[in-house]
């Protein structure tokens, strides 16, 4: 399988893995416009997977350093939800080589604007 990987921050890109034949990774620079674009470079490209990678600070006082939280889900301004592949979801977490930190799954909120 060939993942394409995108980030909105440059310095994000360090938190992952080298980019490999079957791993490619692009940084949309926080521009929607920029991340449809290079999803469908990379879509075009042959990658059969997407995801959508990030550092944040959590809202949840439950959430801590270190911790990764999967999108069950991403809710849009318009209050819409986008469902995530349930499928692409377990081999996902399957997959995580966690050091420290707990998984989470979770609906997402997604905005252009802060």
């Amino acid at each position: 399988m060939k993942m394409g990987v995108l980030t909105g921050l440059a310095r994000e890109v360090s938190s992952l893995p080298p980019q490999s034949e079957n791993l490619i990774i692009k940084c949309a620079g926080a521009s929607p416009d920029r991340a449809e674009y290079l999803s469908r470079e990379l879509v075009s490209s042959g990658c059969t997977a997407l995801l959508s990678f990030g550092v944040a600070g959590a809202l949840s006082p439950e959430l801590k350093v270190g911790d990764i939280v999967v999108a069950t889900g991403v809710i849009d301004a318009s209050g819409n939800e986008i469902p995530a592949s349930e499928n692409w979801r377990h081999h996902l977490i399957a997959g995580l080589p966690i050091k420290r930190g707990a998984v989470w799954q979770g609906r997402i909120y997604g905005a252009d604007k802060a």
